[in-house]
């Protein structure tokens, strides 16, 4: 592929001037004497296995049991449904998860009948017509991603590269056919960005920008300015090829623009930008508390977040309560975090806008706080 033009185009991260910028300094000031750094950094033996984020280990049903870990039910925002023993309530979620698992036969679409597939096919694939081989494919995939990536407390968090890359070729398919990403959407539960109005945004990183890139609405009706404007998305080779890929030509609505094709996972960059924008991204990924992770460190202290998401409690519950575990999400989209995890990364900003839908997920505008979580000692 031919370089755009106007723009700084990398596959590697080293090549960026804003990451060459901040990293010296940060690895100045980086934690590296605890098993779990605020900035997500294992060291000493790490969490042994459980989920190392923003200073603390998160229970993962793959964690050493001998570890201590941070159940989502002994966080302060859960305190109501808190319980009196933590390490027995994973063991409990885990245990629900290997006996499922162990009950399924060898193809899981066969135990809901004809016309139950059917009907969940059909919820799930609404534009595409009923195929039954292609049913039961999806529907053991489905189960499968239950199995082998469910959490607990904190959702399906991380799956593994191949099934990550079957998700991306899905995205792609998907892209080719719209000619926006729910902008209008994002454009009324964001009220326009009128907490953003005339502001200087400096330097601005969108991570999991798609072809379309949700800042360029946010630079029109917030009419802001920047200083530099970086995009991240680890399909961006494949979307410049795209007609309708808004940065295609190296601009983006005037802004020349860097761009990087990486995940989210990936990103190096460590108090980098004034700004950080992140829309409906992380159902995409390959490690969603990674990419929170990375977020969170590329964003300098009292820089702006501007960032929406959803989160999946009410439909994991459903789930779990309902008779064949009908899996509510699709192969496009297999990361389905629980609230407990976005809520521990919204903690360390003060919000300057705050709207949440049942259906929609959180849309939110903040400022990065001086202090982060404590660290795991």
């Amino acid at each position: 592929m031919s370089q755009a033009p106007n723009a700084t185009f990398s596959t590697r991260l080293a090549n960026s001037p804003v990451y060459q910028a901040s990293r010296k300094q940060w690895l100045l000031g980086s934690v590296a004497s605890t098993r779990c750094s605020d900035r997500g950094i294992e060291s000493g033996g790490g969490c042994g296995g459980h989920l190392c984020f923003l200073g603390r280990c998160l229970c993962s049903r793959r964690g050493d049991p001998a570890v201590a870990c941070i159940h989502e039910h002994s966080l302060p925002e859960t305190a109501a449904a808190a319980q009196a023993d933590p390490a027995a309530a994973s063991k409990l979620a885990a245990a629900r998860v290997s006996a499922f698992c162990r009950s399924l036969p060898v193809a899981p679409g066969a135990m809901v009948g004809a016309r139950g597939l059917r009907a969940w096919y059909l919820h799930r694939m609404p534009s595409k017509p009923f195929v039954h081989s292609e049913a039961i494919a999806l529907f053991n995939v489905l189960h499968r991603d239950t199995c082998e990536y469910y959490e607990g407390g904190w959702g399906t968090v991380a799956i593994d590269e191949v099934r990550w890359r079957r998700a991306q070729s899905f995205e792609v398919k998907h892209q080719e056919g719209v000619d926006s990403d729910r902008e209008a959407q994002h454009v009324a539960m964001f009220n326009a960005y009128t907490a953003l109005r005339s502001l200087d945004l400096g330097d601005v990183l969108e991570i999991g920008s798609g072809p379309f890139a949700q800042l360029l609405p946010l630079l029109r009706m917030a009419e802001a300015r920047t200083h530099s404007v970086t995009l991240v998305d680890p399909l961006m080779i494949k979307y410049m090829q795209m007609p309708r890929c808004r940065y295609r030509h190296g601009r983006l609505d005037g802004h020349p623009v860097q761009l990087v094709a990486s995940g989210g996972e990936d990103l190096d960059f460590h108090d980098a930008f004034d700004t950080v924008v992140m829309m409906n991204v992380l159902e995409h990924c390959l490690h969603g508390l990674r990419v929170l992770q990375n977020m969170h460190n590329a964003l300098r202290v009292g820089g702006r977040l501007i960032f929406s998401e959803r989160t999946y409690d009410e439909l994991w519950s459903q789930m779990w309560a309902s008779e064949h575990r009908l899996p509510f999400w699709d192969v496009g989209h297999p990361i389905s975090l629980r609230r407990a995890t976005t809520e521990m990364l919204l903690a360390l900003y003060t919000p300057l806008y705050r709207v949440s839908s049942p259906t929609d997920g959180d849309y939110f505008i903040g400022v990065k706080k001086a202090q982060g979580w404590p660290i795991s000692g």
